[in-house]
């Protein structure tokens, strides 16, 4: 039968380790989605900035926070939980049980929380959303929304759907970029954009379930699988909520204390900074459902290759990424928004920058205790983590301003990635090869040294300037690690075929690091 990308399979998905070169183009795939949704961030960061005043941005942020936030609590941790025991399903019957059961109790609680949060949109309204009780209420649509499509793109996930997944995350992402051009700039301000999110998101939501549905077929489910479900999930919503409070908290608490109008102020250069994370995000999509068919069936050697591959190819990328952001954020910051939010919130990016290198590789390390089925410790150390974040932000922001929130993120991130690799080395010891950090280190300083002096002597002025310095930099930085022979000729050898669609990430040496 065919599977839902059209591939070999039953339509539930393949229950064996992914084969030669699958797990390859599919981490190419989803690096490729994700680099498109990032990109996006220099499309829609101007339209926005650039048509709704600073305060109006504000809120927004605001309201994409707490779109985020919601599907993460209301969905109970059960999309989590599809991915870490359904990955291995092949039975037709036992996936519809599985997906009918979670997205049924899913869409129950959503319509809950999207009535309570209409109902009580007068009350919310208050303090910084002041006057926005309309926003409130498309808000509390889009988050019901958003909850169902976080069950189906799991399932995807779950099944490795890698194509589905893909064209659905970039059209969603078109989508958005359409309608906001269209709301935008006939004026029809932050409800415009609002109401531009929820459209675009509303039609992938219809599009993904008909054909889910289609394919699957529809079952009643018994629910003999939530309780399991639960188990594992509700453990999760701490360690996700708290990730969520690293992430998004800052801002509210920056508009709370400074007011809204320094959200807008802050958020860009930390958009600049998370575009970092689309580095890891593949493979933290992508390494749940492979090592738990690898652990499941006894393969700690390929589990720990996984692993150690792809922490030090994440910091072969995120660590020169970083510093380079962290120079070239004034300028990109002009190129994209307004001269007032730049000259504000370009010094936060630098120090941003490096806290999305510490949360990504804490992200990778996060793994190990995920298929250890370890996410009471995992929720335990984020919960712990956020806390700190919290109290850092209260005691910082009336001092140092969006600053104190940027040192306040960089601190409670080394926190997590100190704490998950003490708790995870317990269980999965991952080697990190250290000779290969400090030549990338090396070669970055190099590079650095390189941008530090263009933006010296100022750059031409715009994003034709800035590509330049980027381009300059990849081939000084990319030229040095060549030089210090930062990667054997096997792994040269190993990415130029995976580039080429000839090689499998299953060919990871699972000797000791160099």
């Amino acid at each position: 039968m065919q599977g839902l990308d059209g591939g070999e399979g039953e339509a539930a998905g393949p229950a064996e380790a992914p084969g030669q070169g699958l797990v390859s183009r599919r981490l190419l795939m989803i690096g490729a989605t994700y680099l498109v949704a990032s990109l996006s961030f220099i499309i829609i960061l101007p339209l926005l900035t650039k048509n709704l005043t600073a305060a109006e941005y504000g809120t927004w942020v605001l309201v994409l926070a707490a779109v985020t936030l919601s599907p993460l609590v209301v969905d109970l941790g059960l999309p989590g939980a599809m991915v870490r025991f359904m990955a291995a399903e092949s039975e037709r019957e036992k996936v519809q049980e599985g997906f009918y059961s979670v997205l049924l109790v899913c869409l129950g609680t959503a319509s809950v929380t999207a009535v309570v949060l209409a109902l009580l949109a007068p009350f919310i309204a208050v303090g910084a959303l002041s006057g926005q009780e309309d926003v409130i209420r498309l808000m509390a649509v889009v988050i019901f929304i958003d909850c169902i499509m976080a069950v189906v793109y799991n399932y995807f996930r779950t099944f490795q759907r890698i194509k589905l997944y893909s064209g659905f995350i970039t059209l969603q992402t078109l989508l958005l970029v359409a309608f906001l051009a269209v709301t935008l700039l006939s004026g029809m301000g932050l409800h415009g954009a609002v109401l531009s999110l929820l459209v675009s998101h509303a039609i992938i939501m219809v599009a993904m379930l008909a054909l889910v549905v289609g394919k699957l077929g529809l079952r009643r489910p018994d629910f003999s699988r939530v309780r399991g479900f639960l188990g594992f999930g509700v453990p999760m919503i701490p360690g996700d909520l708290s990730d969520w409070a690293l992430i998004s908290s800052d801002r509210y608490l920056i508009g709370l204390i400074l007011g809204v109008a320094f959200v807008g102020y802050y958020n860009p250069g930390y958009g600049l900074a998370v575009m970092i994370l689309m580095m890891v995000n593949p493979l933290r999509f992508l390494l749940p459902s492979v090592l738990a068919v690898h652990f499941d069936s006894g393969g700690l050697d390929r589990v720990r290759a996984y692993l150690r591959a792809s922490l030090k190819y994440f910091l072969l990328l995120a660590i020169p990424a970083s510093v380079g952001l962290g120079l070239l954020s004034r300028d990109l910051l002009l190129a994209l928004t307004t001269p007032e939010i730049a000259s504000e919130g370009y010094m936060v990016t630098p120090i941003l920058a490096m806290a999305m290198v510490l949360y990504g590789a804490q992200v990778i390390l996060a793994q190990v205790l995920i298929v250890e089925k370890q996410t009471k410790k995992l929720g335990s150390v984020m919960a712990v983590t956020a806390v700190l974040n919290i109290v850092m932000n209260l005691v910082l922001l009336p001092w140092m301003g969006i600053m104190g929130a940027a040192f306040s993120t960089l601190v409670s991130f080394g926190f997590a990635l100190v704490a998950t690799g003490r708790l995870s080395s317990s269980y999965i010891h991952v080697e990190v090869d250290l000779v290969a950090v400090g030549k990338v280190l090396l070669a970055t300083a190099l590079m650095g040294f390189v941008l530090w002096l263009m933006v010296l002597n100022d750059l031409q002025e715009g994003l034709v300037g800035i590509i330049g310095a980027i381009s300059v930099g990849v081939g000084v930085y990319f030229g040095a690690t060549l030089l210090l022979g930062t990667l054997s000729k096997r792994e040269y050898r190993f990415f130029w075929g995976l580039i080429r669609g000839e090689t499998s990430i299953d060919e990871i040496e699972l000797g000791e690091p160099t």
